[in-house]
């Protein structure tokens, strides 16, 4: 929810891992599972305070949380509810512009969701609500990305992971076990921030026909590998 990486690979698919930054005080999220939400079967980790999730499949979409804007902000003293929910919620609408043109996004922390096309159909769409709008950007699937949430990363930090991610697309010959060791290496470390780690990273290689998902909790050292067929 705080580290985001895509990478193309040459088999026509993508690989995309996302890195879990919280305080290391929250209680433990339950492992990836799959549920019927809206009529669709959603596979997806579940944060047990906010009841949503950072991250979510499905046989045509795969859903990522960012917290934050594209600047920090000063938090309120409550919301409407956790931003994890808006991900489940996302599956109510057959397409994401429906999402964006329809759904209440007032008195909701400020966050972006990224979704990728399982099939690279369409442009990755990063949803952005800054608490006051909803701006949309399209990005390329033919190129690699990374994201890092505005919340914890000074702009240093950005950019100094930026730089490392672009050395490692240059070298990279791969994009699956690659790609978890890029994460890996770069787990959450801020000495401003220090009960901020990094809990979980979660790891997909996606294909045509298959996602493989590996999921690691950090926090109980714990991996699952997960299959989804379409």
């Amino acid at each position: 929810m705080c580290l985001l990486s895509y990478v193309p690979n040459a088999e026509g698919g993508f690989c995309l891992a996302s890195s879990r930054d919280e305080d290391e005080s929250r209680e433990k999220a339950i492992l990836p599972r799959e549920k019927r939400i809206h009529g669709k079967i959603v596979l997806f980790p579940k944060d047990t305070r906010g009841g949503g999730t950072w991250m979510a499949w499905t046989k045509r979409y795969t859903v990522v949380l960012l917290n934050g804007a594209l600047e920090r902000h000063e938090r309120n003293a409550s919301y409407r509810h956790s931003r994890g929910l808006v991900v489940l919620n996302f599956f109510k609408y057959e397409r994401w512009e429906d999402f964006v043109a329809s759904y209440d996004f007032s008195d909701l922390e400020p966050f972006r969701i990224v979704l990728f096309d399982n099939g690279k159909e369409e442009d990755i769409v990063e949803v952005i609500w800054d608490g006051l709008e909803v701006v949309v950007r399209r990005h390329s699937n033919d190129g690699a990305h990374l994201w890092c949430s505005y919340t914890l990363y000074s702009p240093e930090a950005i950019e100094r992971l930026q730089g490392s991610f672009n050395q490692f697309v240059a070298n990279e010959t791969g994009c699956d076990q690659e790609l978890y060791d890029f994460h890996a290496q770069n787990t959450y470390q801020n000495e401003d921030i220090p009960q901020v780690a990094t809990l979980s990273i979660s790891h997909s290689k996606i294909d045509k026909d298959i996602t493989r998902i590996l999921f690691h909790d950090l926090k109980i050292d714990t991996k699952q590998n997960i299959r989804l067929y379409s």
